[in-house]
């Protein structure tokens, strides 16, 4: 691997951190919040290693609760630590997806534009700024590394990488829910004349058993845990649900990431439809002028994109599609269309292009002080004020079914601050 893209690639982890240092007094202000307070009630009242168990929603994620349930152990209920693994998290992302673009042949501003936008894009903030959203960055990271060992397995595999690759896979999938892609969306590079030049039939055969057969167990035990919530109205049943799946799966698929990192307020009508053709044309763009193993990696970018509207939409249409766009949903939309933005990108030359990453760079990192504020107010400060009894409240924001003694019973326990 040449220097100097390794060494872009590590600068650009480097400076995902910024948003986090440089604001750090806002994000101090930030506290427990929402689901957050559920799991800490049902360690309270289930014991540690039976809550691993339980689902989360209609989904089971007993990796990313171990880790969560132990850093809230580990750091004696520091929020700021947890909020910090996120951070970190992300940072090893970018690192990871740096190394995945630079494998393909992304170089320049093809490669500096993905690391810097999704790096430092403000619409990460509910991503990066709410500690159960830890399960979603976790899952990137197993799937980045996936990604990278299934080339190298490609080229060089012995059964002990191949185990390997399939554990990733099941660490995907154990520490979110849309994770059950990961297995099903990386078998797209093993099919022939598309990604895995030159490998056997039979390797390409075991390649994909080791790729499916974890997602394929882990999406059995999560509808084994999920049908029960069709009778209670929470998965699509009548005609009318599936038709507000199909609303919210296209909106999801077709406005992120662009309309809120355009800023969404100044998209409707028109600009709305233009957004959604634009991202179109952007992906179709960016497929015809690729080849080999990169066109591979933007076909399997789509595909997932793709698969993770599917999820979301069915389980999230009855919140609506303007929901869809919401910043918790931000983050795989970026990983996944940002390389097809810097490939053409980068096709402008040298001149303009570097313009051009500065730009899309500001756009990206510019709202994070006014958006970072008026979260911490929401999702920081009313809840201090509340649990110090400085403001009269029944419960915390966000959880109407626990009630203030509750919640001050669960600071004490696990010493939250």
């Amino acid at each position: 691997m040449k220097r100097s893209p390794l060494l872009l690639i590590a600068l650009c982890a480097c400076a995902s951190l910024l948003p986090f240092v440089g604001l750090h007094s806002d994000f101090q202000r930030l506290f427990w919040f929402g689901d957050e307070w559920h799991q800490l009630g049902e360690i309270e009242q289930a014991g540690f290693w039976r809550w691993l168990a339980l689902p989360f929603g209609e989904n089971i994620h007993p990796l990313f609760k171990l880790l969560w349930g132990g850093a809230v152990y580990a750091s004696r209920g520091s929020y700021a630590v947890m909020l910090a693994l996120c951070w970190l998290t992300h940072a090893c992302n970018v690192f990871l997806f740096g190394l995945l673009l630079q494998r393909v042949g992304l170089r320049g501003a093809a490669l500096a534009l993905p690391l810097l936008v999704f790096g430092l894009a403000s619409t990460n903030l509910e991503t990066l700024g709410w500690s159960v959203e830890w399960s979603g960055l976790l899952s990137s990271s197993f799937l980045l590394l996936a990604a990278l060992l299934l080339l190298d397995v490609a080229d060089n595999g012995s059964p002990l990488r191949v185990v390997l690759l399939s554990m990733l896979v099941l660490a995907s999938a154990l520490s979110f829910a849309r994770g059950i892609l990961t297995g099903a969306a990386l078998c797209v590079l093993c099919l022939p004349r598309l990604g895995l030049d030159g490998v056997a039939t039979r390797r390409r055969v075991v390649l994909v058993c080791a790729l499916l057969f974890p997602a394929l167990a882990t999406a059995a035990a999560t509808a084994a845990i999920g049908l029960p919530l069709a009778s209670q109205g929470f998965l699509p049943a009548s005609a009318a649900d599936w038709m507000l799946t199909a609303k919210f799966g296209g909106a999801f698929l077709l406005l992120n990431p662009f309309v809120r990192l355009g800023g969404h307020a100044f998209f409707h009508g028109v600009p709305l439809a233009l957004a959604a053709l634009g991202k179109i044309a952007l992906v179709v763009a960016a497929l015809r002028i690729s080849s080999g193993r990169t066109r591979a990696l933007l076909v399997f970018l789509a595909l997932l994109d793709l698969g993770n509207a599917t999820l979301v939409a069915l389980g999230r249409y009855w919140t609506l599609p303007p929901a869809a766009v919401s910043s918790r949903y931000q983050y795989l939309p970026l990983l996944c269309v940002l390389p097809s933005a810097g490939l053409l990108i980068a096709t402008c030359g040298r001149r303009l292009a570097p313009a051009l990453v500065a730009a899309a760079t500001v756009i990206a990192v510019f709202r994070w002080p006014a958006d970072l504020a008026e979260w911490a107010r929401e999702r920081g400060s009313r809840t201090r004020r509340l649990l110090e009894g400085s403001e009269v409240r029944s419960a915390p924001p966000n959880i109407p079914d626990l009630p203030t003694l509750s919640a001050q019973q669960l600071v004490a326990r696990f010493h939250l601050h």
